[in-house]
């Protein structure tokens, strides 16, 4: 009697791992798009940027579908669900598998993607801003030769403690556009030349723009800039 008493728990433990073994199995195996919802998340946190081959330059340079400040098809300031539906079909065409979250606060909401973030204000439903990693070398001679210099810019120390680095963003007043420039280790002021590479793009409202602009320096030319700023809040 003691021996049967003993067996019984361990058979019931072996069915329910198996089970979710089974659950897991059956998850993992769906490709589509699927945004998993979170309560009181930041919506201004930029999860560390996954390179995503849908995206490309995401028009930056190639203008396809389109140039900026248009991404896929929409905007600043468009209905943010159908935002989320084209993020949907980007990656269904793509048969990419994705795990793409849907952050609510009570102000706020994003969808977060490989390589993407789209946010808007959970009242408007209207698109605040898109980010979005490029995923192709685009350099800052190609981005100059298309769309002249920049409006202005600004310097970054991202006050890493284990790897002091800084970075550098251009502003495009043309169409309210932050360009990232490649981090580069903080030994000496950051140096722009030619070769050196875009890595994301923001586009913002107007007035986050206009307010985002503050305190930046004038485009010089390549060379080397000093640091304008102990941190970059973007980040």
């Amino acid at each position: 009697m003691n021996v049967i008493k003993n067996r019984a728990p361990l058979i019931t433990q072996v069915v329910f791992l198996c089970s979710i073994l089974i659950i897991i199995s059956t998850s993992c195996s769906n490709p589509s798009f699927k945004a998993t919802p979170t309560v009181d998340s930041n919506p201004y946190v930029w999860m560390t940027p996954t390179m995503n081959s849908a995206i490309k330059d995401g028009g930056l340079i190639s203008h396809e579908p389109c140039g900026p400040p248009c991404f896929f098809g929409f905007y600043v300031n468009d209905d943010f669900k159908s935002a989320v539906e084209t993020l949907n079909d980007i990656h269904s065409t793509e048969n990419v598998a994705t795990s793409c979250v849907l952050d609510k606060s009570e102000v706020f909401q994003q969808i977060r993607c490989p390589g993407v973030r789209i946010s808007s204000e959970l009242e408007s439903n209207e698109i605040l801003g898109i980010e979005f990693s490029v995923d192709s070398q685009v350099t800052v001679e190609a981005l100059i030769d298309t769309y002249g210099e920049p409006t202005s810019l600004e310097v970054f120390d991202l006050l890493d403690v284990h790897n002091p680095s800084m970075r550098m963003r251009l502003l495009y007043q043309d169409f309210w556009g932050v360009i990232f420039l490649e981090i580069q280790p903080l030994i000496e002021d950051y140096h722009v030349e030619p070769t050196t590479l875009v890595e994301k793009v923001d586009y913002l409202t107007e007035a986050d723009y206009i307010q985002l602009s503050e305190g930046t320096i004038p485009w010089r030319g390549y060379g080397y800039y000093g640091i304008t700023s102990t941190l970059d809040f973007s980040e």
